[in-house]
Parts: C-alpha cells; sequence; structure tokens
C-alpha cells in the first residue's frame, strides 16, 4: 500500500482547491492511505472528505510554532515512512518537512 502525504498549511480557499488533487490521488492509486497535513482551522475540510484517510493537525501560529514542535512534527512525519509527498503551495516550511520526510517522491514548488 502506498502512504501519501499532502501538505496543505495555507488557508481555507487554497486548502479547498486541493481537493480535486487528493481526488485524483486516491483515484489513481485505489489501495493508498492518503493523510493530509492541515493548519487547525482547515482540519474539518479534510476530515469530511471521503478521499482523505488521515489529518495531521498541526498549529504552525498557535501552540506547536517553537522549533522544537516543528521538529517533533518532522519526526512524526518521518515515522510514518511516506511513499510521495506533494505540497500545492509555495512554502519554505512545507519545503523542509518534504526534503526531511524521506519519501521516495517529493512534489512541490522550487524555492528559490
Amino acid at each position: 500500500m502506498k502512504k501519501i502525504l499532502v501538505i496543505q498549511t495555507a488557508f481555507l480557499g487554497d486548502a479547498i482547491l486541493t481537493l480535486p488533487l487528493i481526488q485524483f490521488l486516491k483515484e489513481k492509486y485505489v489501495d493508498s492511505k492518503i493523510c493530509v497535513l492541515a493548519i487547525p482551522s482547515t482540519s474539518v475540510v479534510f476530515e469530511y472528505s471521503p478521499f482523505v484517510d488521515d489529518v495531521i493537525v498541526y498549529d504552525k501560529k498557535g501552540s506547536e510554532k517553537s522549533i522544537l514542535s516543528y521538529i517533533k512534527l518532522i519526526t512524526k512525519i518521518r515515522k510514518e515512512n511516506f511513499d510521495e509527498v506533494y505540497s500545492p503551495h509555495r512554502s519554505v516550511r512545507s519545503a523542509i518537512i518534504s526534503f526531511f520526510s524521506r519519501a521516495n517522491l517529493t512534489v512541490g514548488f522550487d524555492i528559490s
């Protein structure tokens, strides 16, 4: 079973625009497990999606904004052994998470 992480820690509109990507991935990889990394205010969008199997909530501007919390998040994601990571918005933080996830495939924006 392929494990896929979609990182979407931007705003509500971005979360909604990410849903077709998640649907496409689930339809392409039917037996996959799709997990979304989301902020508290948008996590409900993904929790109610029939194409999402799990949601990791990351409060990047609240209780988890410290560097220690960020390192714990990266460690948690690394332990999940995701095969693929998708980051559909430009973010240095998401790029770092993607890099340290050790996924076989990472898809996102060039941050240069």
